[in-house]
């Protein structure tokens, strides 16, 4: 208010919504509103101010006047679900690593808070409840890693993740060259589908797959000649 207050009308010529007790305290043009107890976690209220409310000279609040608010959740976070899941084999070299939270975390803490095993460069980001670390180049193929959400991730609220929590840390392997990389037919042409959007963006990946790919090359050709032999023979 830009006017000074009377307390006998302003200090109770309001109401919060849900029941909620509360005593008003006037001083000068502000009003200072205590609940009786605290209020819940993860909860909207509205706060009406009354037209009751008058000035010292007399002068009443012309309409009602209402805010919302929104309180933290104090629940102690839990991780909820990864991606990959726990335990999961032939994952993507290149995939994103997804953690879903049960309360919205907080982006500051939350987005370092992480280790991957064997250590790689990645980098967090924070979306609500959504931890997504993103990788800075490939994972090696056939690798076995461990990732650790650290307690030094909080909620919203300033709740840091329990020592002890499901899903946490959680493992996964890399695919092999072998299982997703030649299809179902075996042939070269799967075999080359798979370079060219996997290790063409990475000139580090393709050097790692040529000595896998001229293997594969060299045994098509070994088994063309003599499927051909066989024809001239028969």
């Amino acid at each position: 208010s830009s006017a000074l207050m009377d307390p006998a009308t302003t200090e109770t010529a309001f109401t919060i919504d849900g029941g909620v007790t509360a005593t008003g305290l006037v001083t000068g043009d502000t009003l200072t509103i205590t609940p009786s107890a605290n209020l819940s976690d993860a909860t909207t209220y509205t706060v009406t101010i009354g037209t009751g409310a008058s000035s010292l000279a007399g002068d009443a609040l012309a309409a009602a006047f209402n805010f919302t608010f929104t309180t933290l959740d104090f629940t102690p976070p839990a991780i909820v679900s990864t991606v990959p899941a726990n335990g999961a084999l032939d994952v993507q070299p290149s995939a994103s690593i997804v953690v879903q939270f049960n309360v919205r975390m907080d982006a500051l803490t939350t987005e370092t808070a992480f280790t991957i095993s064997p250590a790689v460069s990645a980098s967090g980001s924070v979306s609500g409840n959504t931890l997504t670390i993103t990788l800075d180049a490939p994972l090696a193929l056939e690798g076995n890693y461990t990732v650790t959400i650290t307690t030094a991730a909080t909620s919203t609220a300033g709740v840091p993740l329990p020592a002890l929590t499901p899903n946490n840390p959680f493992l996964f392997t890399v695919r092999g060259v072998s299982g997703g990389w030649l299809g179902q037919d075996g042939g070269c042409g799967a075999c080359a589908s798979a370079i060219s959007q996997d290790a063409g963006s990475s000139p580090r990946l393709a050097g790692t797959l040529l000595p896998y790919v001229l293997l594969l090359l060299a045994a098509w050709l070994r088994l063309t000649r003599a499927t051909r032999w066989k024809r001239r023979r028969a």
